[in-house]
């Protein structure tokens, strides 16, 4: 083989390397979030999630949603009367955006940070 053949060999194998490591990072978003109050960026406006297994302190109520590789959301906002509702919901990713598709609202979030302990996003207006 020449060396522009290796060469584009070796550019087309680091392509793919990365779009493998793109759908990596997108598995992580594959968990139940609970919304981390205490650890939210106002000025910045900057939302924080933690799984579900995270050891929160105590708080009077928390929301947070579950994202299911097929595509659905489970929604949990806080019930009327204590506790979460349960909401189905459905959820897509495009570049770095995270949509929320529900029955009556569409909710775009950049995703800042992502990783399995925590998950920082924007609302984008």
């Amino acid at each position: 083989m020449s060396f522009t053949s290796n060469l584009v060999f070796i550019l087309f194998l680091l392509a793919c390397n990365q779009i493998s490591s793109r759908d990596q990072d997108k598995t992580e978003l594959y968990e139940h979030w609970i919304h981390s109050y205490e650890e939210d960026d106002a000025a910045n406006q900057l939302v924080t999630y933690r799984p579900a297994s995270y050891e929160f302190p105590p708080a009077r109520g928390r929301t947070g949603f579950e994202i299911k590789p097929d595509g659905i959301l489970i929604n949990y906002p806080i019930a009327p009367f204590d506790g979460n509702l349960r909401i189905i919901q459905s959820w897509k990713l495009e570049n770095n955006r995270l949509i929320f598709i529900g029955k009556d609202e569409i909710i775009q979030y950049e995703i800042i940070q992502l990783s399995k302990e925590k998950l920082v996003l924007k609302t984008i207006k």
